[in-house]
């Protein structure tokens, strides 16, 4: 790994998608996930408003790579490739697509 700031958003990622740790944040009165200030990304921005209908959108979305790399100021292409060299594979995905 070339610096701390990619070794700790690496740990993030995968703590993340295994379920070790949750994003920062909380549910509303609806059920609603909503991230804490910190944990909110300009990525966040992108996802349709927050609703009753879908309440996990963005706990989900806080656990992909395009946040994480944000939420660290890394960049997202560093990221994945850390995490390829990390699984040992050249490959993350299914049929070719690039990982979220």
């Amino acid at each position: 790994m070339p610096n701390d700031t990619l070794q700790a958003a690496l740990k993030c990622l995968v703590y993340r998608r295994y379920g070790h740790a949750l994003p920062k944040g909380t549910r509303n009165t609806a059920g609603v996930w909503i991230p804490i200030p910190t944990e909110r990304q300009v990525c966040c921005d992108a996802l349709a408003p927050v609703s009753a209908k879908f309440p996990s959108d963005l706990l989900t979305h806080c656990s992909t790579i395009t946040h994480v790399a944000n939420l660290f100021g890394v960049p997202r292409g560093e990221l994945v490739t850390a995490l390829r060299l990390w699984l040992g594979t050249n490959t993350l995905t299914r049929k070719g697509r690039t990982p979220r």
